[in-house]
């Protein structure tokens, strides 16, 4: 097994790209491939993704690659594609703010930024997770910790939040299970 800075340049050969602290990928429908998204030390935003699904690649895009009105600097991103094969893409920034960001058609151009706190998402996860048709972001206020989730309709956002789920094994008291509004 190669060293680990052996690997490192290794994995910055790959067409050419950045050093990424953070990454996550979804596979993408219509005729592209997977896309991946990473994340530099100081917060910059880059993607590339499959021009055909098993094909060659497209060239690292930097931060502007779904237009303007992006986050500044990003903290956490995740991706799912949806059952309507498009992608959508959420980004915690330095503030903790939650943006969105999803394709227009399976495979094709993305939507202007949603952001920041998307969804009246309040400000302060600190961690985000997403799986067709489900986001998770995880918040720590205090001792409590736990997962809010987004489900996502088909082909579009619900707007309802469920419940605040509270981690087995946390050590809080026990909280009734509480529904947001609809917004």
């Amino acid at each position: 097994m190669p060293a680990p800075n052996a690997r490192t340049k290794a994995a910055a050969r790959w067409w050419n790209a950045p050093t990424l602290d953070k990454l996550t990928a979804s596979q993408q429908g219509g005729s592209r491939g997977a896309q991946l998204w990473g994340v530099q030390y100081n917060g910059a935003l880059h993607t590339i993704y499959q021009v055909t699904a098993g094909g060659g690649w497209s060239s690292w895009m930097g931060k502007d690659w779904a237009g303007p009105g992006y986050p500044p600097q990003v903290y956490e991103l995740a991706a799912a594609q949806q059952n309507n094969g498009c992608v959508q893409f959420w980004a915690l920034d330095m503030k903790l703010q939650l943006w969105t960001t999803g394709q227009t058609s399976p495979g094709g151009n993305w939507s202007p930024w949603s952001g920041p706190n998307w969804n009246k998402a309040r400000a302060g996860m600190k961690r985000i997770a997403a799986s067709q048709q489900d986001v998770r972001f995880s918040s720590v206020r205090g001792h409590r910790r736990g997962w809010r989730r987004h489900s996502l309709g088909f082909g579009g956002m619900r707007t309802s939040i469920a419940a605040f789920y509270r981690p087995r094994g946390c050590g809080c008291s026990p909280r009734k299970r509480r529904d947001v509004p609809s917004v």
